[in-house]
Order: structure tokens, then C-alpha cells, then sequence
């Protein structure tokens, strides 16, 4: 039977349970801190929008504090993902999805783990998406919104396929995560 995965804000247990291993797919050209930077496109100002996935960090009350740069200006900021809204630091700004970037940014922080030294956290860019119990194998679950998911053990399939924890564990193909 398969299964579809909406992995909402208010579903987020499933992400947060397994730590995993290091940025297993870094290549010679490729540095750590470049893997923490993801670009989300323009904000409805026209700025261009960036999120550092490395500084997700869950706090108490469903909130999560993160770090995303607007032209270059890096923000502070604070996520209330049962509101999907945001406070921006130091001037306390409170902020809602206005574009297609912004509204990507709160869903990636809102279901991404918090990072951790050996943490790899993927987006999965252009739903759905379907995670499978092995490379080419059986679906195990679909999911159906721009999501953060952590990418667990390294690649398989002939490096084609990232491991998972997502939907109790299985592959997803590269071309459906950004890591």
C-alpha cells in the first residue's frame, strides 16, 4: 500500500529522531561550510534569498532559530512554525511568507532537524517526491511539499541515491534533493 507523506509543521517527530553521519558527499571542490548555504530565489523585494541549513537549532515551543541572508545581508532570526511566521534580529520584525523564496525558507526551517557536527540536512526542491525502500525499489512514502529531511549513512546505487531516515528510512534519488 503506498503511503503519502505530508510532512507538515505539525508533523516533525520523524525528522528529529536519528542524528546522522558526516557530509558524506562533499567532492574536492566542494567546502563544508558551502553545503550550509541554500539559495531559495528572489524575496518580493527582488533580493536574493539564502538560507544557511547549518544554522537550524530547534528551541522550546516548536521555534527555531536560523540564519538566512537577504543581498548578501546575513538575519538573524527566530521561527514560530505553528504561526509560519518569523522575527528578525535585531529589530524584532515580525515577518509572514510574502514570496515564493520566503514561503520555501519557513517550510524548510519548520521541518528540517536541527544541524549538528555530522548532520546532513537535504531539501527536497520540487515535490513530490518519492522515497523508496531501495534504489528502484518499492515506494515507501511520497512526499508532497517542499520539505527539510536529514540524509542519513552516506550514498548507494552506484551514488545515484541518498539514505534517508524520512518515512522510517529508505533512498531518495539525487535529482529530487538539494543536499
Amino acid at each position: 500500500m503506498l503511503k503519502t507523506q505530508t510532512l507538515s509543521l505539525l508533523k516533525l517527530p520523524c525528522l528529529l529522531v536519528i542524528p546522522v553521519l558526516s557530509l558524506f558527499w562533499l567532492t574536492p571542490h566542494t567546502r563544508a561550510e558551502d553545503n550550509c548555504t541554500y539559495s531559495l530565489g528572489e524575496s518580493v523585494t527582488g533580493a536574493s534569498t539564502t538560507l544557511n541549513l547549518c544554522s537550524i537549532q530547534w528551541q522550546r515551543n516548536r521555534q527555531v532559530t536560523f540564519t538566512y541572508s537577504l543581498s548578501n545581508k546575513q538575519i538573524e532570526a527566530r521561527a514560530n512554525c505553528p504561526d509560519n511566521s518569523w522575527i528578525s534580529f535585531p529589530d524584532r520584525s515580525i515577518n509572514r511568507p510574502r514570496s515564493k523564496a520566503t514561503s520555501d525558507m519557513i517550510k524548510i526551517v519548520c521541518t528540517a532537524p536541527s544541524f549538528n557536527e555530522g548532520i546532513a540536512i537535504g531539501v527536497v526542491f520540487d515535490p513530490p517526491s518519492k522515497i523508496r525502500r531501495t534504489p528502484n525499489g518499492e515506494v515507501v512514502c511520497t512526499i508532497q511539499d517542499v520539505t527539510g529531511i536529514a540524509l542519513a549513512g552516506g550514498v548507494t546505487g552506484d551514488g545515484q541515491w541518498y539514505r534517508t531516515t524520512v518515512c522510517g528510512g529508505g533512498v531518495i534519488h539525487q535529482s529530487q534533493v538539494r543536499p
